[in-house]
């Protein structure tokens, strides 16, 4: 089972769809879980996070995304969380899939718990 972790700024999106599909072909899954869709939105943002928390750790692998090179705090707790669960992470990025071994490649940037904080993916 596959974890799409990507940013809510996407969600419902024709992008969002577009990503979807293409890591269906990668992987050739019939299960993907997709947060947009697969958890309610409609509860309070910490009470969201538990409920992907739980998905994730149920998964082989996540897959995500950024937005210009970034994602918010959301994801990278989310990849985070899949580490510390011994999930396979991945970064799929112009078409291509990048097997992450740890969180070395982000460069936080005045992290906290705001939700809309941005973690620069380093070049």
């Amino acid at each position: 089972m596959i974890y799409y972790a990507h940013s809510t700024m996407i969600y419902g999106s024709k992008l969002e769809t577009y990503y979807y599909e293409h890591i269906r072909k990668m992987f050739n899954y019939e299960e993907i879980i997709n947060p947009s869709s697969d958890i309610p939105q409609d509860l309070d943002s910490d009470l969201i996070m538990e409920l992907c928390y739980d998905k994730i750790s149920r998964c082989d692998v996540l897959v995500f995304t950024c937005i210009d090179g970034y994602v918010g705090i959301g994801v990278y707790n989310e990849i985070r969380h899949a580490f510390d669960c011994g999930v396979y992470v991945y970064l799929l990025i112009h078409n291509k899939l990048i097997l992450l071994k740890d969180m070395s490649i982000f460069d936080v940037i005045g992290k906290d718990n705001n939700w809309h904080s941005r973690i620069k993916i380093k070049e």
